[in-house]
């Protein structure tokens, strides 16, 4: 007898249930994949001939990559994929009843396009751990209850959802739940290098996922999909929507919230849009958790940012615009500052702001902030003595252990009236994932005597304040000598940058130890990252507000930290949905690493056809994690 799980869609209980794989042989006996597996002909069965169809939630693979999804106790089994089976026929059928919870287990996968009705069914099918031949194997409901509770399947969100749940650590989790989503992002990658061989177009023609248009911006957050997604004319991606909240499903303009998680928009009814966008009940208890930390996420050791936490600030720019022309007098300031490009964005070097932009242009802080000089940071190295008067104690890197805002003012000798922190989240980001993330890569370089090496991938405004990014030298140790390479692609650049011939290469020694190269390219396409850009390898890989999921152009990025794990991945997001999804693609230790960033910029930004709460580098996680405890 072999077991497998029911996921009704009317929410009853997981149900473990067996059968008879004998009964079911041909007289030959299969061993083929697609003639081993019997599931299908039960259910058929059951159902009175009805088609059965699957679905991959980790597929079958060869025990040797890593990536089966066989049992925690049985590694005769590793090999072993599991996937789900459902009625082909289910959609003309009466019982298309949406499944939230077989859904909600797709989308902790890494599946957030596919929809499910009627009852599901989960098996495992690998190879017999005594006979070594494919066929059906064991799988209870112990193994998936996680990923049917909530997408995000960190430890802390499964504790505040109850259910039984084994406990808070991806370890806990079962593996090839844990790294389901990893692992068929993956697949994805290969599939599309695949794909675009067979084309001829070589590797280059995987860059763009269908639907991403060249030279559109990777800073952006995934975004759940609607189940039936309508075409309202004259409203979907039409500008005359901009600053206005809209459905979530069928993109059209709403102010009406969910009423239980109040962190996305449908519209009223008559219109049908929470009926048919019934998928957001995978997310909505998980939503509103997002949104109880609001409040945590709001919380900085100032006030001048009080304004830019308010509803409005959730649901337009318009405030924050007015903020720095009207109280700060920062924007349309003849020769241009630091906070042009926070006014409308990037658009692949394509906005009005962007357009003015010259990287090669040098400015002081006091040319960059434009604010009076009480307000800035000196433009000069943090000492021992400006440590030990502020009892700022510093790590086994010799860094100081810097955690808040407030103890950055302090330590900078800034009054805490100074709105700095704006821009300053962009090198403070930076220094926060070397302090955090950083043990092992600043040993080694310091072992070998070197520079510590430094990619950041996915640049597009921080070309705006190259100078700006002195500050981190400043908060380094002076014997840590850093090398910080931007990786700009080419249809990112602003107008004044691309119309270079050859490229766009800077070499900038911002301080005494720290040095800033800008390099034209794309990442893992036609600069390979081992000999194209800087002085070698990277021994840290930095991308802010990175969004890896939304855009495939990030793949080459995560191949190389998958193919490299020697070199360590640190990522910031602008929201916790976004965040929790991308992190999965490094996998559950990846996943559990996701936590709020302390140097986040203190401004509410809106996502208008959600309500969870929204910031600049708001949250940062890690691939590729080490300990110099794991050398030892």
């Amino acid at each position: 007898m072999v077991q497998y799980v029911r996921i009704a869609a009317d929410l009853s209980p997981l149900q473990n249930l067996s059968f008879d794989v004998s009964s079911l042989r041909d007289n030959e006996g299969s061993e083929e994949v697609l003639g081993g597996d019997l599931l299908p002909r039960r259910l058929s069965a059951v159902y009175g001939g009805a088609e059965i169809d699957l679905l991959p939630l980790c597929r079958l693979a060869d025990s040797e990559a890593g990536a089966g999804a066989g049992s925690a106790s049985h590694s005769t089994v590793l090999s072993a994929g599991v996937y789900v089976y459902f009625r082909v026929d289910i959609s003309e059928s009466a019982e298309k009843r949406p499944n939230i919870r077989a859904t909600c287990l797709l989308m902790a996968c890494g599946m957030h396009a596919r929809r499910l009705y009627g009852d599901v069914f989960v098996g495992r099918y690998g190879r017999d751990g005594v006979s070594n031949l494919l066929g059906n194997l064991d799988i209870t409901a112990d193994e998936i209850q996680e990923g049917c509770v909530s997408p995000d399947m960190r430890g802390d969100i499964l504790s505040q959802l109850g259910g039984k749940m084994r406990g808070s650590s991806p370890q806990e989790l079962s593996p090839w739940l844990a790294n389901a989503a990893m692992h068929n992002y993956l697949d994805s990658i290969a599939i599309s290098k695949l794909a675009s061989v067979m084309m001829g177009n070589g590797l280059k023609g995987a860059a763009y996922m269908e639907g991403e248009k060249h030279g559109e911006s990777s800073k952006n957050n995934i975004v759940a999909e609607s189940d039936e997604t309508s075409d309202v004319k004259g409203y979907k991606d039409s500008k005359a929507l901009r600053n206005m909240t809209l459905c979530i499903h069928c993109r059209g303009p709403s102010e009406t919230l969910c009423h239980s998680c109040e962190g996305v928009y449908f519209c009223d009814h008559p219109r049908e849009c929470r009926t048919y966008g019934w998928s957001h009940d995978c997310l909505c208890s998980t939503w509103r958790i997002y949104c109880e930390r609001r409040g945590t996420l709001n919380i900085f050791p100032f006030d001048w940012h009080l304004p830019l936490q308010t509803r409005e600030c959730q649901t337009s720019d318009l405030i924050y615009k007015a903020f720095l022309r009207e109280k700060l007098k920062v924007l349309g300031v003849e020769g241009g500052s630091w906070w042009e490009t926070e006014v409308d964005g990037w658009a692949a070097g394509l906005s009005g702001s962007a357009r003015t932009v010259d990287a090669s242009k040098r400015r002081t802080y006091l040319q960059g902030f434009l604010l009076d000089p009480s307000l800035i940071p000196p433009e000069e190295h943090i000492t021992d003595v400006d440590c030990l008067k502020l009892g700022i104690e510093r790590d086994a890197m010799n860094l100081p252990k810097l955690i808040s805002w407030e103890q950055y003012y302090a330590l900078r000798n800034i009054p805490l009236r100074s709105p700095v922190a704006l821009l300053c989240t962009f090198p403070l980001s930076f220094f926060h994932a070397i302090r955090c993330h950083g043990q092992v890569p600043v040993t080694v370089a310091r072992m070998l005597r070197r520079r510590l090496r430094i990619h950041a991938v996915g640049v597009e405004k921080e070309m705006n304040f190259l100078d700006l990014f002195a500050e981190l030298g400043y908060l380094l140790p002076k014997e840590l000598e850093v090398e910080l390479t931007f990786i700009v692609r080419e249809d990112m650049l602003p107008p004044k940058a691309a119309d270079r011939d050859g490229g766009f290469d800077i070499k900038l020694e911002l301080t005494s130890n720290l040095t800033l190269l800008v390099k034209s390219g794309t990442y893992g396409g036609d600069l390979d990252p081992h000999f194209d850009v800087g002085s070698g390898s990277p021994d840290l890989i930095v991308g802010l507000n990175a969004g890896l999921f939304a855009y495939s152009s990030w793949k080459s990025v995560i191949s190389f930290l998958h193919s490299n794990k020697n070199v360590v991945g640190v990522f910031t997001d602008y929201n916790e949905w976004s965040g929790t999804n991308c992190a999965s693609l490094g996998g559950g230790k990846s996943r559990q690493s996701l936590s709020i960033n302390p140097f986040r910029q203190p401004v509410a930004l809106p996502v208008y056809c959600m309500n969870i709460p929204q910031m600049s580098n708001s949250f940062m996680y890690v691939f590729n994690e080490q300990h110099l405890d794991d050398y030892n």
